[in-house]
């Protein structure tokens, strides 16, 4: 495979062309982006990486580009579009025969040349496409972890709000002791009290659906927590205040069943916008996991298919000239 081949431009691509297909080549094999896939097919794109660079640092100076050009010829004529793009690939035809040979010498030279080229080809063609259906199965199986991921994701968010949600409700029985007459503190104490309470409830509500929901092999961060708590609050609190206030105003103090469970009530639903509000996105990010992988894979496997597309084409010509 030449080196045009390499970055999919045609042999008479100007200079901008060049460099945009290297950049896009190289983005797709950096090693930033393969360190999730296994030892074998991260080697392979490492090795593809350093021939493209080779092949940009001969492309892009128009000395070597001379000197590299003038080593290629153009192929016979093929049907262009049958090939990528309607490309042809490049071809260097056997060397003529040697001064002073034999016609049937210069044949047999010509044609184990064209047997050894034949069978570079066919070593890079099986190579990458052992690479390729390994990419693939890697692909397969990271999709399904992918899946699987945020499937448990989202089970556990609603198991964990709901969980902590039943829990919230001490909250209800702190809040009656605080409230009760005779009062154990004063008004303000009193709700400075619940706040702190209730701040502090949902900050661990927030440490433990993260911990539930979290992509495996992250971290979760405990200033990161607060921070969302935060945000939760802040949406969540006006929420409890007004279902405290059209409870105050339907049943004014504890006094029956009624009167607690709508208070419960009151307190679930106040929960329930907190955790959707501070960890909802949690579930959501195990799903962006899919669009990650897909990222990924996609170009990289388009690269590569390219490629053999380019290598078994030049197989054609070689076995047509052979034949």
């Amino acid at each position: 495979m030449n080196y045009y081949d390499l970055l999919g431009v045609p042999p008479e691509a100007p200079p901008e062309q060049i460099r945009t297909a290297y950049r896009t080549m190289a983005q797709i094999f950096h090693p930033d982006r393969l360190a999730h896939f296994k030892p074998e097919a991260r080697q392979f794109a490492e090795e593809r990486l350093k021939s493209l660079n080779l092949a940009y640092g001969v492309l892009s100076d128009p000395a070597k580009r001379a000197a590299y050009d003038a080593t290629l010829t153009q192929p016979p004529p093929l049907n262009r579009a049958a090939m990528p793009g309607g490309q042809t690939p490049a071809y260097t035809p056997p060397a003529g025969p040697t001064p002073g040979a034999s016609p049937g010498s210069a044949r047999r030279s010509q044609l184990l040349e064209r047997r050894q080229r034949l069978a570079r080809l066919e070593a890079e063609i099986s190579d990458l496409s052992r690479n390729v259906a390994a990419l693939e199965t890697e692909r397969g199986r990271a999709r399904v972890r992918a899946i699987n991921t945020q499937t448990r994701a989202v089970a556990f968010f609603w198991l964990g709000t709901g969980l902590t949600g039943l829990g919230f409700n001490s909250i209800l029985a702190a809040a009656v002791g605080l409230f009760a007459e005779p009062a154990l503190l004063t008004p303000t104490a009193s709700r400075l009290a619940l706040v702190g309470l209730v701040g502090l409830y949902e900050y661990w509500s927030a440490l433990t659906l993260s911990y539930l929901c979290r992509v495996p092999g992250t971290r979760v961060s405990k200033r990161g927590t607060l921070r969302v708590t935060g945000w939760g609050l802040a949406f969540a609190w006006p929420v409890g205040l007004v279902g405290w206030g059209l409870w105050a105003w339907g049943f004014g103090a504890v006094g029956s069943l009624a009167s607690v469970l709508t208070l419960a009530g009151i307190f679930a639903l106040a929960h329930l916008v907190f955790c959707w509000l501070a960890v909802g996105h949690l579930p959501r990010v195990a799903g962006e996991q899919q669009r990650v992988l897909e990222h990924t894979y996609a170009p990289m496997l388009q690269a590569y298919a390219y490629q053999l597309n380019q290598l078994r084409a030049q197989k054609s010509v070689v076995e047509s000239e052979t034949a």
